[in-house]
């Protein structure tokens, strides 16, 4: 929803709503990584970085999750969270309002292979 009603977007298919189709939780048909092994189409003005070979970042719709704004919406999943040890776990992370503190510098980095390393996965517009 805008906030002013007479100005232009400043970004171009912010819902997501063209480019990928939104099925519900199929990877291989709604992947937009392009280093994946499930890699299958493009958000329109969007493109990706940072993922590695395994990542399964890729677009969903209300069968997957709670879509506030439009039909679809980005999963950035990357297997398991291994904020805090070499185990699932994410005790040592503090919400700190906008920001999450705590999280060690050794595990800023993705523990498995093949999902982003320490770059992670993001989501890049492109400029009109």
């Amino acid at each position: 929803m805008r906030v002013i009603n007479d100005t232009s977007n400043l970004i171009l298919n912010g819902r997501f709503e063209n480019g990928c189709p939104s099925n519900g939780v199929s990877i291989t048909d709604t992947s937009f990584c392009l280093n994946s092994q499930w890699y299958h189409c493009d958000i329109t003005n969007w493109i990706s970085n940072g993922e590695g070979i395994n990542t399964y970042a890729h677009t969903v719709n209300s069968t997957f999750t709670v879509v506030l704004e439009g039909i679809k919406a980005v999963y950035f999943g990357s297997k398991f969270c291994y904020a805090c040890s070499i185990s699932p776990d994410t005790s040592c992370m503090v919400n700190n309002g906008c920001e999450v503190n705590g999280i060690p510098s050794v595990y800023t980095v993705s523990q498995l292979s093949g999902y982003g390393g320490d770059t992670g996965v993001s989501l890049v517009f492109l400029h009109r």
